[in-house]
């Protein structure tokens, strides 16, 4: 089942930001990684949401995800965006499996 890693927060440094990116890419691709939403286009429906970028990123799996943030690559990459970027959520959730009958 697949593993979602969800990100929102602001861009404080499009420069600095833009670096992240360049860093951070390449090792979502080697643990199977692929981004699939990545963007400050967001219609609230429901609820609060601040200003802000959303990123979704699907991994095989819970486990894969976390292995990929556990690396030196990923950690490297992490400071950067954390000089970038203020973090308004992280989260990493399971895909959903419907139940079978």
């Amino acid at each position: 089942m697949p593993g979602y890693f969800i990100t929102h927060f602001t861009v404080n440094d499009a420069a600095t930001y833009d670096r992240y990116v360049e860093a951070v890419v390449p090792t979502i691709e080697a643990h199977g990684g692929k981004v699939l939403v990545a963007t400050e286009d967001v219609q609230v429906i429901a609820g609060d949401v601040a200003h802000g970028r959303i990123v979704v990123v699907e991994f095989p799996s819970v486990a894969d995800a976390e292995a990929w943030r556990a690396t030196p690559e990923y950690q490297a990459a992490a400071e950067i965006r954390e000089s970038a970027t203020q973090t308004h959520s992280m989260i990493l959730v399971a895909g959903f499996e419907p139940p079978t009958t």
